[in-house]
């Protein structure tokens, strides 16, 4: 994919919440935030180039789908415990509820998901 001005993966590429999620737990309202990684591969390049019409933003768009996709996951389990340090603690659970979300999105782009973490979730 050289004529293409792209590599055909995107590995360890950090993310992080730049804004808190904001989460509701009981009465409280509380800020969490989230950082990690992912990497993934291109599977069909035509496909992307139908999807992306400029391939240099292909990283910065990645980024903020999985951050869109951690922080609605993070406000979901908000409905769904009554401690925060229960969220604190469910990065796993985050991290696979994203990667469910994320890999038909990707599929449909012409990429596949290689890896996805959450390394870190902290309450603000």
């Amino acid at each position: 994919m050289s004529d293409t001005g792209i590599n055909q993966e995107l590995t360890d590429v950090r993310w992080g919440t730049g804004m808190p999620a904001v989460v509701m737990i009981g009465a409280d309202m509380l800020r969490v935030r989230a950082r990690g990684t992912f990497s993934v591969t291109v599977e069909d390049i035509q496909k992307l180039n139908s999807k992306i019409e400029d391939l240099t933003t292909l990283k910065g768009r990645l980024t903020s789908l999985f951050v869109s996709k951690v922080t609605d996951s993070i406000s979901e389990l908000g409905a769904e415990v009554s401690d925060i340090n229960e969220i604190l603690g469910a990065s796993e659970k985050i991290a696979s509820a994203v990667k469910t979300q994320m890999e038909p999105l990707l599929q449909e782009m012409g990429l596949r998901l290689m890896g996805f973490s959450v390394e870190a979730v902290e309450k603000m």
